[in-house]
């Protein structure tokens, strides 16, 4: 029983870690110039935090500037970008590589009007 305990606490800290994924993979970039109008793309942490960055201004925005959620926090916030996560059928969620998916703004949007 002791075991089944342990597995569950490795669950939960898991969970807690791996909320949201966003993968910074070749993001495209207006402001990088490249010959023949090629797009620019980004690749990197960087990329994937300034994302959901802004993910999160544009929640709190609709959130307390509008007032749709004047009670707007850090938890909300985590809470409505895991509402609106896209998965994949075939995985299990959440897990320690996807969390509870992939980021899906507009879906969380849909989903809490």
């Amino acid at each position: 029983m002791a075991n089944l305990s342990y597995k569950i606490k490795i669950l939960v800290f898991i969970n807690l870690l791996f909320s949201i994924v966003f993968f910074g993979l070749a993001v495209l970039n207006p402001f990088i110039k490249l010959p023949k109008n090629l797009e620019g793309k980004m690749t990197g942490t960087g990329v994937a935090s300034a994302i959901v960055t802004g993910a999160s201004a544009l929640l709190l925005e609709w959130g307390i500037v509008k007032k749709n959620d004047l009670k707007m926090n850090t938890a909300r916030i985590r809470s409505y970008l895991v509402l609106g996560c896209s998965q994949n059928s075939n995985i299990y969620y959440p897990n320690n590589i996807w969390g509870y998916g992939k980021i899906n703004l507009i879906e969380s949007f849909r989903k809490i009007r």
